[in-house]
């Protein structure tokens, strides 16, 4: 159950956005990019340090990596793409908040299964692995709560979206805990590195380009003006 729990507080953490940005709503440009850009290198950091060295413990061959490690990365780059694809000209912000809900849902379902997979391995790798997701967490509670609440929509109905993405995460620690005496040493190398293949992709596809973005010259202005 240790790891369970370390999976349950780190979706938790998804809530710490949504009250810095219901309650502050003065979270500047800059206090964003970098709060994504820690997320990032937290995140990079345990999968380069700890995921992907535990999970090669044993004898690997390097096709075991490529296929689960593209696993994760790729199934990422589909659920990326296709939200993408579905806002792409939308001008509805309560459209657009739902969409992405839904991405980070369908995402951390996966992510859910992050914690308690390390956990299996060694303690110390399941609460580094909790430590890097929580804080990728607290910007996707806030990016939510952000989108619902630019739409007009009422604090309640943000933190009903945030819960959503919540429970999906949690829902995949449970799935992992339930079935846990059907995880080989095989399967559970193999998710390892598709959390890591998940946690890198997060990481260069999204979390840093938007980090780049917020520090451009010119951003601190537009997030004053929204």
């Amino acid at each position: 159950m240790f790891g369970f729990w370390l999976s349950f507080w780190a979706a938790l953490a998804t809530f710490l956005g949504f009250f810095v940005f219901a309650w502050a709503r003065k979270t500047s440009a800059r206090v964003n990019a970098w709060s994504l850009i820690v997320a990032a290198v937290a995140m990079i950091l345990v999968s380069v340090v700890e995921l992907i060295p535990t999970a090669f413990g044993g004898v690997r061959d390097a096709w075991f990596f490529w296929l689960w490690f593209g696993l994760g990365a790729v199934g990422y780059s589909i659920v990326r793409t296709v939200a993408r694809a579905l806002t792409n000209g939308s001008t509805n912000l309560m459209r657009s908040a739902i969409i992405v809900t839904v991405a980070l849902t369908l995402h951390n379902l996966p992510e859910g299964t992050a914690s308690i997979t390390a956990a299996f391995a060694s303690q110390g790798v399941g609460v580094s692995t909790a430590l890097a997701i929580a804080i990728q967490n607290v910007p996707e509670g806030l990016s939510i709560t952000a989108l619902v609440l630019a739409a007009g929509a009422s604090k309640l109905r943000a933190f009903v979206f945030v819960a959503i993405s919540v429970i999906a995460e949690i829902s995949g620690a449970v799935i992992v805990q339930v079935n846990q005496d059907a995880i080989t040493a095989d399967l559970r190398d193999g998710l390892l590195l598709a959390v890591a293949g998940v946690m890198i992709a997060i990481s260069v596809m999204d979390l840093l380009p938007d980090a780049h973005k917020l520090l451009a010259p010119g951003a601190a202005a537009k997030n004053r003006k929204s």
